[in-house]
């Protein structure tokens, strides 16, 4: 019999379509519009990929880029952020860029350890805690399975001031990570995403909110920021 598929299921393949293919790209030796050349590369070695060096879990292409990381210390040295969320943590380029800013926060304003910003940092792996950001006294680390656990330790993390998207960006995945985080941001609190480019979710989520979204040109990537409302203009939309 054949299986049925649901609206849901038929719309979830179509758009993850463009991301499957920039991961394949991303993969790729050589992208060519010429028969010839295709041939000529698959002559000329093996497909097997080269081992990366050095001590990353993930391949460098999961790293955030450089301007992206001016833009997330600049955010939270100029917004001072209390209680931050990152979704993603993969080789902790991100994380310790945003630990090092609340630390360069608490330095500057010789904070008391009560009032310190702390980081709770998201991931299907446990593989991505390092000793360092293990010690850190400003990290905490949770592991996230599903979009139901996804939602419960947001709603045990409580309100935050600060949302960093960087994990799967399927479109759904991502629509689900704003909605979610919209609801317990703080008011004035910022939104941001990486990778605002694989799918449609950010362009939708900021029509759905009535948002203008300030974006980021670094490289091949795009990073999309919103600050939330004091008052928010009320959506039809439930997540």
């Amino acid at each position: 019999m054949r299986e049925r598929l649901s609206r849901g299921m038929v719309a979830e393949a179509l758009l993850k379509t463009p991301v499957q293919l920039a991961l394949l790209v991303r993969q790729a030796r050589l992208v060519t519009s010429e028969p010839d050349r295709a041939v000529e590369e698959l002559a000329s070695g093996d497909s097997l990929k080269p081992i990366e060096q050095g001590d990353s879990t993930y391949p460098s292409q999961f790293n955030i880029n450089p301007y992206t990381e001016d833009l997330l210390r600049g955010l939270v040295l100029r917004f001072m952020p209390r209680r931050l969320v990152e979704t993603g943590v993969a080789n902790g380029v991100s994380t310790r860029v945003i630990l090092a800013a609340i630390d360069e926060v608490s330095n500057l304003h010789d904070e008391p350890e009560a009032d310190r910003g702390v980081l709770h940092s998201l991931d299907i792996s446990t593989s991505v805690v390092s000793p360092d950001l293990a010690a850190h006294r400003n990290w905490k680390f949770h592991l996230v399975d599903e979009h139901t656990n996804f939602r419960e330790i947001m709603r045990a993390i409580g309100e935050i001031d600060f949302f960093f998207h960087d994990s799967n960006h399927a479109y759904w995945n991502q629509l689900i990570e704003y909605r979610t985080a919209w609801k317990h941001l703080s008011p004035g609190g910022l939104l941001v995403s990486d990778d605002i480019n694989w799918s449609q979710a950010f362009l939708h989520f900021c029509e759905e909110k009535r948002l203008n979204p300030v974006v980021l040109a670094d490289g091949p990537k795009f990073v999309g920021v919103v600050r939330k409302p004091i008052r928010e203009v009320s959506s039809d939309i439930s997540d």
